[in-house]
């Protein structure tokens, strides 16, 4: 099992266009690992697609079924 990290997106041009993004966190070995260490990568993931606004976030255990990007 891995942990996650899942980001909720909407665009800036179109605040109802929204999608989760799935990543997963392989810094992390616990969930409060990936919720201290997850602050910078949302902030250089944001950095990296302007059009996008990060609306919320959590960390959360990878299910079996999920595919690993």
């Amino acid at each position: 099992m891995w942990i996650e990290l899942i980001v909720a997106v909407c665009l800036h041009s179109a605040p109802m266009d929204c999608r989760e993004m799935h990543f997963q966190f392989v810094e992390a070995r616990s969930l409060n690992g990936c919720m201290y260490r997850a602050q910078p990568y949302i902030a250089r993931w944001s950095a990296s697609h302007p059009n996008w606004k990060i609306v919320r976030w959590k960390c959360d255990y990878g299910k079996a079924n999920e595919e690993r990007i």
